[in-house]
């Protein structure tokens, strides 16, 4: 039903039917895009190469630098930003490396990663420098794997928050956090 609906879209540039059983048409100025993931951690059939050849295809593999660049303008946490930059290898395991059935880290999993420790009031930049709170390494265990939630909750716990001028000129803290701040983090 998936695919007759791809063909009927690309082909046709239809869209379904009304009551009459008479098509909806595209206006002939519509463009048509798919996306797909494909590879050894999908499980989704082989596109039908009619189908296929009626598209231009380019493979988009992101880097760190695109991820971070995302990342910043989609509110992701400073400090899970900052763990991917300097931990660039859970950004993505391959799946293919590792046994069927681990949980690996990619780009969506860390998205995930930070929307359920927003919504559980441990985001990393709050929890920097303490120990982890209950929960936050077996909620970073089921969505990244075992070795990047270890590495990442070390990371948020041993992390050095900096307070730097603009950050108080900003009005960014209040004045019972600059007085309990370390020396050692101005």
């Amino acid at each position: 039903g998936v695919q007759q609906s791809f063909f009927q879209l690309v082909l046709d540039r239809e869209l379904g039917n009304d009551a009459a059983g008479n098509p909806y048409r595209l206006h002939p100025e519509t463009r048509i895009i798919a996306a797909v993931n494909h590879g050894a951690e999908y499980d989704v059939n082989e596109m039908d190469p009619a189908l296929l050849r009626r598209f231009w295809v380019c493979d988009i593999e992101p880097s760190v630098d695109d991820f971070i660049a995302w990342a910043r303008n989609n509110d992701i946490d400073d400090v899970l930003i900052d763990f991917i930059q300097n931990n660039p290898t859970h950004l993505r395991v391959d799946p293919s490396q590792v046994e069927p059935g681990t949980v690996c880290p990619n780009p969506a999993s860390w998205h995930r990663v930070n929307e359920c420790l927003s919504h559980m009031n441990m985001l990393p930049s709050d929890m920097a420098g303490k120990p982890s709170p209950e929960g936050m390494y077996a909620l970073a265990l089921g969505l990244v794997g075992t070795e990047a939630a270890i590495a990442f909750c070390a990371f948020v716990k041993d992390y050095e928050v900096q307070i730097t001028a603009e950050d108080v000129l900003d009005g960014k803290l209040t004045k019972s956090e600059i007085e309990k701040a370390a020396n050692s983090m101005l």
